[in-house]
């Protein structure tokens, strides 16, 4: 007779869909933080004005000033120090185009203003100011 061997329990761990899954949060991740270099990551909080505009134009620059005096052009983060120097460079491509500042209700009038300045020194000479519609019933 012969004598059966029993098998022995493997006792390791496998680790592929453990790695498959990492990869694929890996790449939601990636996906969705390309999402948050919107204009609502900044949490800016426009003041609102019962004369404001609505315009339906989208071809100018958008400089962002929070509450913290922090500034941005577009979605990216930058420096006053570098602004004239950004700005002076996009002057030949812009051209006439204005210039829209979304400056937070709770920042200091003297941020929006500096930023006012340095638009003014690179040359553009068309400046907007974004607000809210303010309803006149409140």
């Amino acid at each position: 007779m012969r004598r059966r061997r029993r098998r022995r329990v493997m006792a390791q761990i496998n680790i592929t869909p453990f790695t498959d899954v990492c990869l694929v949060l890996l790449i939601i991740f990636m996906v969705a933080s390309s999402f948050l270099a919107t204009d609502a990551a900044f949490n800016l909080r426009l003041p609102s004005a019962a004369t404001a505009e609505i315009q339906e134009r989208n071809d100018y620059i958008v400089i962002s000033v929070d509450r913290e005096g922090g500034c941005f052009v577009g979605a990216e983060p930058v420096a006053q120090a570098e602004l004239l120097s950004i700005l002076e460079g996009r002057r030949a491509d812009y051209g006439d185009r204005p210039i829209v500042i979304k400056c937070d209700d709770q920042a200091s009038w003297g941020e929006a203003v500096r930023v006012m300045d340095i638009i003014r020194m690179a040359g553009f000479d068309h400046i907007a100011i974004a607000t809210n519609v303010k309803d006149l019933e409140k």
